[in-house]
């Protein structure tokens, strides 16, 4: 799947770069799940479509699954430092931390008055979800055994170091921020 995809093309990079003999300077950067404002003022993209299924209510049940996360605008910095930084060189990790469901709307919920849910569905319910068909197709035995509740915690500590000086931008921020411009797109209402 996705996953597989990202890794072959990177490892393709790599042997291509190792090719041409040191003529190409190939840097990696490894973003987690992008979060952050809209400047389209689109929701069309999976990190937009959660955050929203998410402060709408739309995400009934909260799965306990964590993933790495950063803001968009720290990808597009971390970019560019690697293009005009000279001893910029391997991979990066490009997270700024790794929060649940849970996590994610405790940034934004003194913002929303409807009531939000505070507790992830319990991991044995999942798998009576799985195993009698009512949850669908949403999550593979996979992801219910070895991910939920088990958050994968990265280092961003090169990236800080050779690229990103001033830190990551804050969860919270990015959060608050992204909640704000889908106040303004109109693609969640006031309060909702």
């Amino acid at each position: 799947g996705y996953s597989l995809s990202k890794t072959l093309a990177e490892k393709t990079a790599w042997e291509y770069a190792k090719k041409t003999g040191g003529k190409w300077d190939l840097v990696a950067i490894q973003p987690g799940v992008v979060y952050g404002p809209s400047l389209s003022g689109r929701e069309d993209g999976m990190s937009m479509t959660l955050f929203k299924n998410l402060v709408t209510g739309h995400q009934t049940g909260m799965v306990d699954l964590a993933w790495g996360m950063v803001d968009v605008r720290d990808v597009a910095s971390v970019h560019v430092a690697a293009l005009v930084n000279p001893q910029a060189q391997g991979r990066y990790i490009c997270t700024s931390a790794t929060l649940s469901f849970q996590q994610i709307l405790d940034t934004v919920r003194g913002r929303i008055t409807r009531k939000l849910p505070r507790f992830a569905v319990p991991k044995v319910l999942l798998w009576v979800g799985y195993y009698t068909g009512m949850a669908g197709k949403a999550l593979a035995w996979e992801d219910i055994a070895y991910n939920v509740g088990n958050p994968v915690v990265f280092s961003n500590e090169k990236a800080r170091k050779d690229l990103l000086l001033e830190g990551f931008i804050a969860p919270e921020k990015t959060f608050g921020d992204m909640y704000e411009s889908f106040l303004k797109a109109g693609i969640v209402p006031e309060g909702n």
